[in-house]
């Protein structure tokens, strides 16, 4: 009877080893993946996460860890550079629009004053645009 329990307890710790080593093979493979695509920051920072909430797998992982780290640093500058160009380029499109419809009224009373004959009255004629 012992013979048979050791037995089974054989078969079921080497079928726990076969199905932690396919674990740890997946886990390596998930790894890859998830490596292969660290330059992605959305990824980066993910793994960023993972591996601040885990000290033991940041110390294994220290490479990884870092060049994520790089990556998430990156993007946030990049996302700050784009931002304040952004902005200046708002101002500069305002400014523009506020200088254009400022200078619409002067003009539109330039042609308006052209198209006035000598008593003062307005005449029947169409106006002439200048263009240069």
């Amino acid at each position: 009877m012992i013979k048979t329990n050791d037995r089974k307890t054989q078969t079921a710790q080497g079928a726990m080893d076969q199905l932690d080593a396919a674990m740890r093979s997946m886990d390596v493979t998930q790894w890859q993946c998830l490596v292969s695509r660290i330059t992605n920051p959305t990824t980066a920072r993910i793994i960023v996460d993972f591996l601040d909430s885990d000290p033991k797998a940041k110390l294994q992982y220290a490479g990884i860890y870092v060049r994520a780290c790089e990556t998430v640093q990156l993007s946030r500058i990049r996302y700050a550079k784009a931002k304040r160009w952004g902005e200046r380029f708002a101002r500069l499109m305002s400014w523009l629009s506020a200088g254009t419809s400022k200078a619409r009224p002067h003009q539109a009373t330039n042609v308006e004053m052209s198209a006035r004959n000598s008593s003062g009255q307005q005449s029947q004629t169409w106006p002439v645009l200048n263009i240069n």
